[in-house]
């Protein structure tokens, strides 16, 4: 039944999220020309954050 709730394995469920407010974009170079995330620039940008959560 589609209408069922999902059946979620532990490691399918976030512990911690981080909630950015900032739109990524090319201008604040997360994003790349194309459209992927730049991930090197989005992990030095929430380096305290993702510390903080280990």
């Amino acid at each position: 039944n589609a209408m069922q709730a999902p059946t979620w394995k532990g490691y399918e469920i976030p512990a911690t999220i981080i909630l950015d407010h900032e739109e990524w974009t090319t201008d604040n170079d997360l994003m790349t020309p194309s459209m992927k995330v730049k991930l090197r620039n989005l992990l030095a940008r929430h380096e305290e954050s993702i510390a903080a959560i280990k």
